[in-house]
């Protein structure tokens, strides 16, 4: 794998690329077992948004495409992810509150079957 990241003050931006070999796996397991070489493939950027309460907050956003090590129905499964988020210092900067939604989904080629979530995250980092 390999990664970028650009940085100018108030935002930051990263990719990254990843090839994982799964087929090197075969045989290790049930002879039913297959594996498929996969890739993963990421980008985001994390800006400093407006100030709120004397703070700066961060806004962050990135996107995520890879292939997984298996096949349905004998084509390559692709899953998709987008993520949205924020964060906000406060107790002067000795603690932080972060938030993020992120939106995934699978397909396979023309498979008449897809898998869709919704994930929320939140959490608080607090510094002594």
């Amino acid at each position: 794998g390999a990664g970028i990241r650009w940085d100018v003050p108030g935002l930051t931006a990263a990719f990254r690329v990843d090839r994982t070999l799964w087929s090197d796996m075969k045989g290790l397991g049930s002879e039913g077992a297959n594996p498929e070489d996969a890739w993963d493939l990421g980008f985001g950027v994390d800006a400093v948004g407006p100030q709120i309460f004397g703070e700066r907050v961060t806004i962050r956003a990135g996107a995520r495409r890879r292939t997984l090590p298996f096949l349905a129905d004998s084509q390559q499964v692709h899953e998709t992810a987008f993520t949205l988020g924020t964060g906000a210092p406060f107790a002067r900067g000795r603690a932080q509150v972060d938030f993020f939604v992120e939106r995934a989904s699978r397909t396979a080629g023309d498979v008449d079957a897809t898998e869709r979530a919704w994930t929320f995250g939140l959490g608080f980092t607090i510094r002594p």
